[in-house]
């Protein structure tokens, strides 16, 4: 049974979605009027980030290390008149990473962080200045919750080797479409590598066998290498990214007909 208490920060904004910094754990209490922002449309953290807010982060960071039953969950707000341009199933989600990724790299302990994201009704006229803040709430998780999380990422390690995420897209398109599923699986794949102190992502590009393999074999890891970029500009640590390539020597399709060519170009997520 996991055993979870939620202690609010903040109200769900409806027509304010900026918000100050805020995280209350007793004891500790750390708010700052300035936040970590986000432009609309854009999942990257607006710069400068605040000076502020880095001695609080550490405060945080000290208090979650020496806690390890307390979480910290990141909320990321979003409208639904905004695209998705991340690789996360809602652009909110995409911003809660985000703040995520940059307290990892602050030192903050990446088991006591989950994301969140929810959808807010806000007027978002200002388009030349920050409109959205991250929220925090604190949650305190059983033991038995911890090794059920454990267990959840292991089970997800092991489909994700036997069925890895399969991406198509045409040769220089800056995005890649990705449909719910494979979003939530990209999600799930965050998840992982940041829990896993020594995971390891494989980027693999395939192509059909119509030209030259050496040629194929090149194109191959263009694809990869630009999938490996996608996912670092969704704040996947470049450590932890490996692209090779295939070229045509391992199908999953006959190269005798069209569709079977269209399924056999294609770049493969999956963990070593």
């Amino acid at each position: 049974m996991i055993t979870e208490v939620v202690v609010p920060v903040v109200e769900t904004p409806e027509k304010t979605p900026l918000e100050g910094f805020a995280i209350v754990s007793e004891p500790l209490q750390v708010q700052h009027a300035d936040n970590f922002l986000f432009m609309k449309d854009s999942y990257e953290i607006h710069q400068p980030i605040s000076d502020a807010l880095a001695p609080l982060v550490e405060q945080a960071r000290v208090h979650f290390a020496e806690n390890p039953f307390k979480v910290l969950e990141i909320i990321g707000l979003y409208s639904k008149e905004e695209p998705n341009p991340s690789l996360f199933p809602t652009i909110g989600l995409a911003r809660a990473n985000a703040v995520k990724s940059y307290l990892e790299k602050k030192g903050f302990p990446s088991q006591q962080i989950k994301i969140a994201d929810r959808l807010a009704d806000a007027d978002l006229s200002q388009t030349n200045a920050p409109v959205w803040a991250t929220l925090f709430q604190v949650s305190q998780v059983s033991e038995d919750a911890l090794l059920q999380e454990k267990e959840k990422l292991e089970a997800f390690a092991a489909e994700l080797r036997k069925n890895p995420i399969r991406l198509y897209f045409e040769t220089g398109e800056a995005h890649i479409n990705l449909n719910e599923e494979e979003r939530n699986r990209v999600a799930q794949l965050n998840n992982y590598v940041t829990q896993v102190s020594d995971a390891k992502v494989l980027v693999v590009g395939h192509t059909d066998n119509v030209g030259k393999r050496t040629s194929n074999v090149r194109l191959g890891q263009e694809r990869a290498d630009f999938v490996k970029l996608y996912l670092q500009k969704n704040n996947f640590d470049e450590a932890v990214l490996e692209a090779t390539s295939q070229g045509p020597d391992k199908p999953i399709a006959s190269n005798k007909t069209q569709e079977g060519r269209a399924e056999n170009r294609r770049v493969e997520i999956t963990l070593k």
